[in-house]
């Protein structure tokens, strides 16, 4: 959508699972953002920690680590350029994971990236050895990184806007809106 259409899109929970109700965070996060979307000002992290600190300002991209990889070379992959990335993935070997973001980084796609925000990485190896793996491939991007957003598979995740202008600060693990998200 942001590529095709310029809309911004929502990386967030998906309505059609079991357990999705009124009441859990992901449910009402998601509804707040699509009724009153001028309401949110900030997504908060709390349980994240800063890989890399610093602050950053961009356009919030990104998604699933290996659709990110594949999409490399498509009319559909946005270069991370003045871009905050958002990165996660799901039941993947730490070694493939190892691979899409080696890959992603030898593309040349993080050039230019203003800062990262890593979401969860559910059934990909141990939080260390995930964390290992972050550090030693985007540690030395000389950008602002943040590990463990609840924003992912495997946790009641906040939506996480895709196309819209943040200011991320990774030492207190908050990403602002500059703007309306779904203005």
């Amino acid at each position: 959508m942001a590529v095709k259409l310029g809309w911004t899109g929502l990386f967030g929970p998906m309505p059609a699972i079991r357990g999705f109700h009124p009441g859990r965070a992901d449910f009402d996060g998601l509804a707040t953002l699509l009724t009153d979307p001028a309401s949110v000002k900030e997504l908060r992290f709390p349980d994240s920690r800063a890989l890399v600190g610093g602050t950053a300002e961009g356009v919030t991209l990104g998604g699933t680590v290996t659709l990110l990889a594949c999409s490399l070379g498509t009319d559909t992959s946005l270069p991370a350029r003045g871009s905050i990335v958002l990165l996660e993935d799901v039941d993947e070997e730490t070694f493939r994971l190892d691979r899409f973001l080696t890959q992603l980084r030898r593309s040349g796609y993080f050039d230019g990236a203003t800062g990262i925000v890593c979401g969860t990485f559910t059934g990909c190896g141990t939080r260390e050895r995930v964390e290992e793996l972050l550090h030693d491939r985007l540690g030395d991007l000389g950008i602002p990184v943040l590990v463990g957003a609840n924003i992912g598979h495997g946790v009641p995740q906040q939506t996480f806007p895709i196309g819209t202008p943040a200011a991320l600060d990774a030492d207190a693990g908050v990403l602002t809106f500059l703007r309306p998200v779904l203005a």
